[in-house]
């Protein structure tokens, strides 16, 4: 774990093998450690510089595309996540299933795609989930990764797997990052 030099409260998850990004075959290995799950308990050094527990679907984990980070090392941001990225996935997660499927809204002004992960801790690995979905050829350095924790409205905890694939022309250079608020300011609400 390091303290990110960005934002009060974001942390950086980062594996001590040297693995390059989301686009290195090491985070697909069967063998593969789940990064992001690990990364999920790294929430308490967030919650330590808060000086309080935030609820599950105020914080989110990111890892950038190739073209959206500036390391050439895999890490995972911890951080608070958007206020307006929090009422937009509540809103979305009548459709969320357990099948990658589009999002109905954009978030940041990009198109993601999501899925639902049931349970308190991540027992799916999110890079092989969204690997087996893409067509064949398709880099997966590609993608932005996500994952929010969040509630169902029966109560029950959870994760929503965001990905979204950099399209430079556009503007989206696959940086899952731009879902956190490095200010937490959902943590500041009254």
């Amino acid at each position: 774990m390091l303290k990110d030099i960005r934002g009060q409260f974001q942390y950086l998850a980062l594996p001590v093998a040297r693995i390059t990004g989301i686009g290195s075959p090491a985070v697909l290995k069967p063998d593969a450690p789940n990064y992001l799950a690990d990364a999920w308990t790294a929430r308490l050094y967030v919650d330590a510089a808060l000086h309080r527990i935030m609820p599950r679907d105020e914080l989110v984990l990111a890892v950038n595309s190739k073209y959206g980070r500036t390391q050439n090392q895999l890490h995972v941001h911890v951080d608070c996540i958007r206020n307006g990225v929090l009422v937009a996935l509540r809103k979305a997660l009548l459709v969320i299933t357990r099948q990658w499927k589009p999002l109905p809204a954009l978030l940041q002004g990009h198109r993601y795609v999501a899925r639902w992960a049931a349970g308190t801790s991540l027992a799916i690995n999110p890079f092989r989930s969204l690997a087996a979905t893409l067509p064949a050829g398709t880099n997966i350095g590609q993608y932005g990764l996500a994952v929010a924790g969040a509630y169902l409205p029966s109560g029950k905890p959870g994760f929503i797997l965001l990905a979204t694939r950099a399209n430079i022309g556009k503007g989206n250079y696959g940086s899952a990052e731009e879902l956190q608020d490095h200010t937490c300011a959902v943590a500041h609400r009254p």
